[in-house]
Formats: C-alpha cells, sequence, structure tokens
C-alpha cells in the first residue's frame, strides 16, 4: 500500500507539473500573442506618421515653391516696367515711356504741348501787360480783413506806482 501510495502520489505530482508547464506555456503564448499585437499596431502607427510627414514634406516643398515663383514674378514685373519707363525730372515729375529703339515703325513726331494750367499763368499775365498793369490784383477773398481799431483807455496811477499790471 505503502508502494501504492508513492506511486500514485508520484503521479499527482507529475500531472501537476505538467499541467503546470501546460498553464505556463499557454500563459506565455497568450502573451506573445499579446506582444505581437502591439508591435503591429506600433508599426501601423509608425506607417501613418510617416505618410502625414511625407505629405507634409511635400506641401512644405509646394508652398515654399510657389511664394518663390511669386517673388520672382512680382521682381520681374517690377524690372520690366522700369526697363520700359523711366522717371521725368522736374516739378511736375511723373513716369512716361522711353522711346526703345527696337521698334520697327517709327513713331510721328508729336509736338510737345505745354502744361494747360502754365499756358493759363502765361495768359493771364499776357492780359494784364496789355492792360498796363504792373501787378495783378489780389481778390477780395484772399485780402487781409482790416478790423475796427478800438479806443485805448488812459490810466493814471493815482497812488504812484509804476506797475503796470496794476498789481500794487
Amino acid at each position: 500500500m505503502k508502494n501504492k501510495f508513492t506511486l500514485l502520489s508520484v503521479g499527482l505530482v507529475a500531472v501537476a507539473v505538467i499541467v503546470l508547464i501546460a498553464v505556463s506555456t499557454i500563459m506565455s503564448s497568450a502573451a506573445q500573442i499579446a506582444a505581437a499585437k502591439a508591435a503591429i499596431e506600433s508599426a501601423r502607427a509608425a506607417q501613418v506618421a510617416a505618410g502625414g510627414q511625407a505629405v507634409s514634406g511635400v506641401l512644405l516643398t509646394l508652398t515654399l515653391l510657389a511664394v518663390v515663383l511669386t517673388w520672382l514674378a512680382a521682381l520681374t514685373i517690377i524690372a520690366y516696367s522700369l526697363y520700359k519707363r523711366r522717371w521725368a525730372p522736374g516739378p511736375n515729375a511723373y513716369w512716361r515711356r522711353t522711346e526703345t529703339q527696337r521698334t520697327a515703325v517709327p513713331r510721328p513726331a508729336v509736338p510737345q504741348q505745354p502744361d494747360p494750367l502754365q499756358q493759363l499763368v502765361q495768359l493771364e499775365m499776357l492780359r494784364y501787360l496789355r492792360n498796363g498793369q504792373k501787378q495783378p490784383p489780389v481778390p477780395q477773398y484772399l485780402q487781409q480783413p482790416t478790423w475796427p481799431r478800438l479806443p485805448v483807455e488812459q490810466h493814471d496811477d493815482h497812488d504812484g506806482d509804476d506797475d503796470e499790471w496794476g498789481l500794487g
């Protein structure tokens, strides 16, 4: 009996050990499966992040290219307009076209027209000279108004002080 009991206890211990090994193996496999799933999810997240960074980089490059091309176009237009026109000096300065020698058809000669304001000033000066006036009359609205002068009151200093402010 003793032999049977020992054999039975050894058998039960062996079964318990086998069950423990099986359970630990199953648990280890479950942990490995969970770790593999986590690795797959992190790889997917990294893939999405890499795609987002690629799109962001492309959009940034395209934006920079658009800004550079806009600046180049603006500078080209300004340079071309400065090349075709020049600043005319004088009191009535303005931008005017310069004549280029590359034009195939020569332009007809246009007589220079004086400034209309200058023509009016000259006409008025000639009219005053014709009438014999040395200087044009000043219009009524530009003349200085003459205000009547108020009489100044004379005060005698009765107490002998020479205080002109009356303080004393």
